[in-house]
């Protein structure tokens, strides 16, 4: 397993239906994300065409008020394409971690207890 298949795997994602622009060569496509971690997205391209997308480019993704997130494609499955973010400000990434959290703890995926702070 390579170092970056193994941060991939330690990257929290959340499952999300939440609207992105993903662009590329200069054209967007609207899409969906399937989920997104700290590192990465997984998502649906509405239009289905994927030959923009080749193994490496350099992409941006566009999610709500977030400023958009460069990154490089890593999967192209049709219709979806896997991107590992390359840059993320630090607002932006304590924001989607913030937001896997809170989606985690709703439903009842992580113990609210073991990210207490012990105040001893």
């Amino acid at each position: 397993m390579s170092e970056n298949d193994s941060n991939r795997r330690l990257a929290k994602r959340v499952t999300t239906r939440r609207m992105a622009l993903i662009a590329a060569a200069g054209k967007s496509h609207a899409s969906y994300l399937e989920d997104i971690s700290t590192s990465g997205a997984l998502l649906h391209i509405a239009d289905q065409d994927l030959s923009m997308f080749e193994l490496g480019e350099p992409v941006e993704l566009a999610v709500d008020e977030m400023t958009p997130v460069p990154g490089n494609v890593v999967r192209v499955s049709p219709p979806i394409v896997a991107v590992n973010f390359t840059g993320i400000n630090e607002d932006d990434r304590d924001r989607i971690a913030a937001e896997i959290m809170d989606r985690a703890a709703k439903f009842g995926l992580v113990d609210p207890d073991e990210f207490a702070v012990d105040s001893d």
